[in-house]
């Protein structure tokens, strides 16, 4: 019984800390979080929002090819990772350090599993000159 747990009004939101935030419609109708320049480490701060504590989350991030996870001053081979870890209710601030190398558009995945429900959430990243 933990799908109540979780609530459907629970929230995913995915945020940047950069020294400038840019927010960028993008055509498809999903959003440009924030314009991350290619010199710069970026973290994206995942907030999980759960109406009442939960006990087990397995979470996933995904990057795609172009951006990459940072970590102790240098970029890691992982794609992906994933843990398990409970949830207290209202948000729950996950900081993640991330870099692109390239300029262009990039979605990065958070999958949330509690039980049998699954939340999945795609944020297009995109990586400019600087």
């Amino acid at each position: 019984m933990l799908w109540p747990a979780f609530g459907l009004a629970a929230g995913l939101a995915l945020f940047l800390i950069l020294g400038q935030v840019h927010d960028v419609p993008h055509p498809r109708g999903s959003v440009v979080v924030a314009q991350l320049p290619a010199t710069k480490v970026a973290v994206v701060r995942v907030n999980l929002t759960a109406e009442v504590a939960v006990e087990r989350a397995h979470i996933r991030i995904n990057l795609p090819e172009g951006l990459y996870f940072w970590a102790d001053g240098r970029e890691l081979p992982q794609r992906s990772f994933e843990w398990s870890q409970p949830l207290r209710a209202g948000d729950n601030d996950i900081p993640i350090a991330v870099r692109g190398q390239t300029p262009g558009r990039y979605r990065l995945t958070v999958s949330t599993r509690i039980g049998e429900q699954h939340i999945d959430e795609d944020v297009v990243l995109e990586v400019v000159e600087g």
